[in-house]
C-alpha cells in the first residue's frame, strides 16, 4: 500500500507511488521498506530516516503477513511476524509530550489481493492469550480478496461453502478500499507543538 503523509507517525503501506509531488516547501524523503527491514517493535529501533516540519515522505509498507502469503497452500508458517511496521522515522525538533501533526497525501493499494486468516491462536474468531473462547480452536484458514483497481475495492469469496450473495445485494459483499491510488506513503511534516 502507498501514503503521502503529513509528520512523524507513519503508516502501513506497500509499492511505489505515481502520486503528483505536493509543494510543501519541504525536501521529499524517499524510504523503501522490504521484509528484511520492517520491525515489529519500535522502541528498540534505530530511526531509518530522518525529517523535519514540512517534508513529505514517500514510502511503503508490506501487509500485515509480511507479503508472505501469496497464492492457495501458502501457511501462516510463512509469515516472520504480525503486522510488520515500516519505520521508525525521526522528526527534527520533535520532543516527548509533542503532538505531530500527519497529513496523508495520498493512500495507494499496490497489491492485486488482500488476504485474511485466522488458526489455533490467531484471529478473531479464535482464542489467544487476550480473548479467551469456549470453542475448540478453528483450523488455519485463510482468504485471498482480489482487488479491482478501477472500482478500488475488495470483495469477499467464501471458502469450503457455495456460499453467494444474490446479484442486486452484491455490494454487501465488496470492500472499499483506501482513496483510490497504487503504492507508496508520502509523509508531510506539518509542524509539531510542543505540549
Amino acid at each position: 500500500m502507498i501514503a503521502y503523509i503529513v509528520t512523524g507517525i507513519l503508516l502501513l503501506m506497500s509499492g511505489v507511488s505515481k502520486a503528483p509531488a505536493q509543494d510543501s516547501g519541504g525536501k521529499i524523503v524517499k524510504y523503501h521498506a522490504t521484509i528484511n527491514d520492517v520491525k515489529y517493535v519500535y522502541g528498540v529501533a534505530e530511526p531509518v530516516a530522518r525529517l523535519k516540519s514540512g517534508d513529505i515522505l514517500e514510502t511503503n509498507t508490506v501487509d500485515a503477513f509480511g507479503n508472505a502469503i501469496q497464492k492457495p497452500g501458502d501457511t501462516l508458517s510463512l509469515v516472520k511476524g504480525d503486522n510488520p511496521l515500516t519505520g521508525p522515522f525521526y522528526i527534527e525538533g520533535a520532543a516527548p509530550g509533542d503532538t505531530l501533526a500527519v497529513k496523508i497525501l495520498d493512500l495507494q493499494v499496490d497489491s492485486n489481493q488482500g488476504v485474511g486468516a485466522f488458526a489455533p491462536g490467531f484471529g478473531a474468531l479464535n482464542e489467544t492469550v487476550y480473548t479467551p473462547m469456549l470453542h475448540t480452536p478453528l483450523p488455519e484458514k485463510i482468504w485471498f480478496y482480489p482487488i479491482d483497481h478501477v472500482t478500488n475495492t475488495a470483495t469477499f469469496k467464501a471458502l469450503d461453502s457455495n456460499f453467494s450473495v444474490p446479484r442486486d445485494r452484491a455490494p454487501a459483499r465488496v470492500c472499499p478500499l483506501p482513496p483510490r491510488a497504487a503504492g507508496c506513503a508520502r509523509l508531510h511534516l506539518a509542524g509539531s507543538a510542543s505540549s
